[in-house]
């Protein structure tokens, strides 16, 4: 790894209770933005879960969820046909998910679902994090209560700060010491999604919102280089087209009534 991108946490800086330790408010907050997708493999009988990734709402609207993930710990290294995956949406919807409709591009996922109910997406952060920033990172992982249904539930919500910063990543320490978790989202102290950890082996290392952008842009024709309110733009255009609206002036307004008449 280059040695610019390693970094130690300031002393002088001291956690504060801005972030709240009740995950119960975390999940008010945050976790109804967020799904859990679940990896199995078809050929292996019975069915059991290999992988469980969290994935992050980042637009929507009354039909659709636009999701992404970070699609390399789904698949580490095997080949997307020997996979099979499963969406839940945090108020319990589950909804397959085709692998045809996956993008895929630089370990980054993007595809949209349409689940029954409307799920706001995330806020996302307009500034970049900088070195010592307060951040935390939020998980999930499951439970199978004897005969009753999967349940998905917040494993971690860790709390830590920015260690050093490019323009496309940033390294943290707000992973949990004894396990990986690749793939969780991070959110800022005002509750704004910056990046997902892309890397934990040694030290945590997140992709930024602009390297997102940057991989969501080349999924859209005439999106590379746009800011991403307008990628998210494009991509709510093309899920949901606006409802043509019947846009009359007075005059026109006028002349109607008088057709009426």
């Amino acid at each position: 790894m280059n040695k610019s991108m390693s970094g130690t946490k300031d002393p002088s800086k001291q956690e504060d209770d801005s972030v709240p330790d009740d995950d119960t408010a975390i999940h008010e907050r945050i976790c109804s933005s967020l799904v859990s997708i679940i990896g199995y493999k078809p050929a292996v009988e019975p069915r059991e879960i290999e992988s469980v990734i969290t994935g992050v709402i980042i637009a929507s609207g009354d039909s659709f969820c636009h999701i992404v993930a970070l699609w390399i710990r789904v698949l580490n290294g095997d080949k997307l046909s020997n996979w099979m995956f499963e969406v839940i949406f945090q108020d319990g919807t589950r909804m397959d998910l085709p692998r045809q409709d996956v993008n895929i591009k630089g370990g980054l996922a993007a595809f949209t679902l349409r689940p029954p109910t409307k799920f706001n997406p995330v806020k996302i952060s307009a500034h970049k994090v900088s070195r010592n920033d307060q951040v935390f990172a939020v998980g999930f992982g499951y439970v199978l209560p004897p005969n009753k249904a999967l349940q998905f539930v917040v494993s971690h919500r860790s709390r830590g700060f920015v260690t050093n910063a490019g323009v496309a990543w940033f390294c943290h320490d707000c992973t949990p010491r004894y396990e990986t978790y690749e793939g969780d989202p991070i959110f800022d102290k005002q509750d704004e999604f910056v990046g997902i950890t892309v890397k934990d082996r040694g030290i945590a290392v997140a992709c930024s919102i602009s390297y997102i952008a940057k991989l969501l842009a080349q999924f859209h024709n005439g999106m590379v280089d746009r800011p991403l309110s307008e990628i998210l733009q494009c991509i709510m255009d093309k899920e949901e087209p606006p409802k043509e609206k019947e846009t009359l002036t007075a005059e026109s307004k006028e002349a109607k009534k008088q057709r009426v008449k």
